[in-house]
């Protein structure tokens, strides 16, 4: 019940997060949170290489320039995975958003 309340404030804070990169963060962390079981699982089956930067980036909250360190990879790699990791995840867990209505069928 709590975590949906918190979602309930994530989507009343919608229009106000395309103005705050700050508010964005938080909103995404709340929703990570919510639904850490599912989104441990679509992780889990992203391939290695994009599994382990989306695990290190939304998982354990590290910086772009701290996985580059940890996998000795240049941060631009760090990136494009990380971009093609949310692409597949998004893919992966946009029926779940549609179920909980934090999201529209149409994506609007």
């Amino acid at each position: 019940t709590e975590c949906f309340e918190s979602l309930k404030e994530v989507e009343r804070l919608a229009p106000l997060m395309e103005k705050s990169e700050k508010l964005w963060l938080q909103c995404q962390r709340v929703t990570i949170d919510c639904f850490r079981n599912e989104i441990a699982a679509a992780l889990e089956r992203l391939p290695e290489e994009y599994r382990v930067v989306s695990t290190l980036y939304f998982m354990e909250d590290f910086k772009y320039h701290q996985i580059a360190d940890i996998l000795g990879v240049p941060v631009g790699t760090v990136r494009s995975r990380l971009h093609r990791g949310r692409k597949l995840l998004q893919r992966e867990l946009w029926p779940i958003a549609v179920e909980h209505g934090i999201v529209s069928p149409s994506g609007t």
